[in-house]
């Protein structure tokens, strides 16, 4: 938020036909500017043509197409911030899932160690598997522990 802040400041002293230009640094952090950077792929933002005016003066139309520019910066950065949000919310969402998978698997895991395990039959009864069939299991569950409990 103080990055944003800092940002539409800087905006004030830029006139209002410069384009803004958009790119990711290799930390993948967003950047903004009205000088395109060179040597990196760059977004260009979009922008209402300002209105014609006197350069050795500053009107009512100049301060109004600040004024657009500035709130158009504005709806960029909070979209922006709700899309940082709703990928935390995810993210969040996803680290949730991997430690339930996580603790499922590892009480299966305990449950099953040095004992026999079994599938049911049609009827219910209890049909013991071999050996070969135990070990591929516990491998099966072994890779989801590794998988879900990194």
């Amino acid at each position: 938020m103080r990055i944003s802040f800092l940002f539409l400041l800087a905006t004030l002293a830029v006139p209002a036909s410069a384009e803004l230009y958009q790119w990711k640094d290799e930390q993948g952090r967003v950047h903004y500017s009205d000088l395109k950077p060179v040597g990196t792929q760059v977004r260009t933002l979009p922008q209402k043509p300002a209105p014609a005016s006197d350069t050795t003066s500053s009107s009512p139309d100049d301060s109004q197409a600040r004024k657009e520019r500035q709130r158009r910066l504005a709806d960029i950065l909070r979209k922006e911030d709700e899309e940082r949000e709703a990928q935390s919310r995810r993210a969040a969402a996803d680290r949730a899932k991997h430690q339930q998978e996580c603790l499922k698997h590892r009480k299966y895991l305990q449950e099953i160690e040095g004992r026999r395990i079994y599938d049911e039959g049609k009827n219910g009864e209890r049909i013991f598997v071999d050996d070969k069939t135990r070990d591929a299991r516990v491998r099966e569950i072994e890779q989801a522990l590794a998988e879900y409990c990194s």
